[in-house]
């Protein structure tokens, strides 16, 4: 899904592309080839961060009104990524952190902290992973459904 800055580079490049038709100019062709390309750079970038990732999620068995839960995350990619923004939580407390580095083959433990504001018990959501790639034009998401519940 590309993001608000992808979205108007794509306007501005089908924008280019038609006043280089128009006009026949060469140097308006180079110019909105060189944005083609970045928008395919981006969407191969982030594609690349979200493919390969193996998720392991570790949560306490119960948790107290009003007091963050420390929920640890194990991510490990088999080709390394970069700028990954990780996610979990139940409806209504989710927390997110930035990963901006793994190395491939290596795992990295994170921990997140949602905060329950009431009694009972929560059915964790499903881990959610994205990416912008290195240019942040596009988003791509990748969901992780893994069952846990805290009382």
């Amino acid at each position: 899904m590309p993001t608000r800055e992808g979205t108007v580079l794509l306007i501005v490049a089908a924008a280019i592309f038609l006043l280089a038709t128009n006009l026949m100019s060469g140097l308006l062709f180079v110019l909105d080839a060189l944005l083609v390309a970045l928008v395919l750079v981006g969407a191969v970038t982030a594609a690349r961060s979200v493919r390969g990732i193996t998720v392991t999620r570790q949560v306490p068995p119960r948790g107290v009104e009003g007091q963050p839960v420390h929920v640890g995350i194990t991510i490990s990619a088999a080709r390394g990524a970069r700028f990954l923004v990780v996610e979990d939580g139940w409806t209504g407390a989710r927390a997110r952190t930035l990963v901006p580095a793994l190395e491939a083959g290596r795992a990295a433990t994170i921990q997140l902290h949602p905060t329950p504001e009431r009694r009972g018990q929560f059915v964790l959501g499903p881990v959610e992973i994205a990416s912008r790639g290195l240019v942040g034009l596009l988003t791509l998401r990748r969901r992780f459904v893994l069952p846990d519940r805290i009382a």
